[in-house]
């Protein structure tokens, strides 16, 4: 049996959780949900850190009752058998690879705002060689330098707040809602994906000091540290700019940290973004690794992938194998239909730990420390809410995604053909 090095605390989780959450929904998205709901937009981010915080509430709890490195992996396969969770793990490994590979992608765009001349994609290639590397060295690695990037992430950010809330003009927020309540909704289910990272947490659980007491903790707090920030963010820029400008821009916050501050603001914005898509990629990275050496551990994907090594107790090949997906996946021209696709990698296996949250209440055994309350209705709501926000993927997305899990369910047909007719392998138990 391999166990993973137990190194991470309460900060550390915050860490993954914060680190993760915030990067696109600030520096990209935040324009066009002002150029389509106006100064509102700020309640679009607003509800959709609500709407996932709902998932957020389910993940805790099971991860509570199932504190095991790989999650959301782990949550299906205890509630609907190895298909499900193979289904869903090698989606979410998948998915988390090309959201590095995106993440990778955004920092190589925001250097080269500093250093013009430089390739996108062999800046974007080699900080994500520099990241596989610094998670080689385990989790208390990884987590050292995700500490540095958020602390100093939240302080520019806040930086910036402080710097905004002086200057800003109200009257560029009026008319508030110049479109309507329609467009908010909308806006909220495209900076839906914004969000998506406070998962991450739950994949780290094995590695936790006390998962059953930070994990939990650390999930609400993070959303809720996110949303702040989020909000208060839209609310100084809308007054700093107008929407129809912000929407206009490819770099909304810089260009308000511009007005707020001058030149050295768009400038100290500008190294926010490359700390956030940095920490970013950093966590998914971590954590798509954790649900691939999990599947090796229970033998549904090959054994050496379920290795640890070193002092470090790190899961070297499972990294390793993400590194390499993570480069493969920095080939198409469009960096968008990465975010797109991994979207679409996320949004249903969160629908299937939706419902295994209910079919594992009902399992002797299931004693989570952390119980979301209101009987099934949470679970059903966000298992709603995710299905209405896979209704929004668009179709090429869509399609790319499903593409790529096709290599998964091939290899998972043949491997269960073979364990019928006495081929299997040995197995890993956990």
């Amino acid at each position: 049996m391999s166990h993973l090095g137990r190194s991470l605390g309460l900060l550390e989780a915050l860490s993954i959780g914060i680190g993760s959450m915030i990067g696109a929904g600030i520096f990209v998205l935040s324009g066009s949900a002002a150029q389509a709901a106006g100064p509102a937009a700020l309640i679009s981010f607003a509800l959709a850190g609500g709407s996932v915080l709902l998932t957020a509430l389910c993940f805790a709890e099971l991860a509570t009752a199932m504190p095991r490195a790989g999650g959301p992996y782990v949550f299906v396969k205890e509630a609907f058998g190895d298909a499900w969770g193979f289904f869903v793990g090698w989606s979410l490994w998948v998915g988390l690879a090309l959201a590095t590979a995106f993440y990778c992608l955004g920092f190589a765009q925001y250097l080269n705002l500093l250093l013009p001349g430089v390739p996108p994609r062999a800046a974007a290639a080699a900080v994500a060689l520099v990241l596989v590397g610094v998670n080689l060295t385990g989790a208390r690695g990884t987590a050292r330098l995700q500490n540095g990037m958020v602390l100093a992430l939240v302080a520019i950010l806040g930086y910036y707040i402080v710097r905004s809330l002086p200057v800003a003009d109200a009257s560029l927020r009026d008319p508030f809602l110049p479109y309507g309540w329609a467009p908010v909704v909308r806006s909220a289910s495209t900076v839906f994906v914004s969000y998506l990272g406070f998962e991450l947490i739950a994949t780290a659980a094995e590695e936790m000091k006390n998962p059953r007491r930070d994990l939990p903790l650390a999930t609400f707090l993070s959303i809720v540290v996110v949303v702040a920030i989020y909000v208060l963010v839209m609310y100084t820029a809308t007054g700093l700019l107008s929407h129809y400008d912000l929407g206009k821009s490819p770099t909304p916050i810089a260009d308000a940290a511009r007005v707020a501050i001058g030149p050295a603001g768009a400038v100290l914005l500008v190294v926010a973004g490359l700390l956030a898509t940095l920490s970013s990629a950093n966590t998914s990275i971590m954590a798509s690794s954790r649900v691939g050496w999990a599947m090796a551990q229970d033998a549904l994907l090959p054994h050496a992938l379920g290795r640890v090594y070193g002092r470090w107790r790190s899961p070297l090949p499972a990294v390793l194998a993400t590194g390499a997906f993570t480069l493969l996946a920095l080939t198409p021209d469009d960096a968008r239909q990465l975010a797109g696709a991994a979207g679409f990698l996320h949004l249903y296996p969160f629908i299937v730990i939706n419902a295994a949250l209910l079919k594992l209440r009902t399992k002797p055994g299931y004693q989570p420390s952390f119980r979301v309350r209101g009987g099934a209705a949470v679970p059903l709501l966000a298992a709603a809410v995710n299905a209405f926000l896979l209704s929004k993927v668009a179709l090429p997305d869509a399609l790319w995604g499903a593409l790529l899990i096709a290599p998964g369910l091939v290899y998972q047909g043949v491997r269960s053909a073979c364990a019928g007719l006495g081929w299997r392998r040995g197995t890993i138990h956990r």
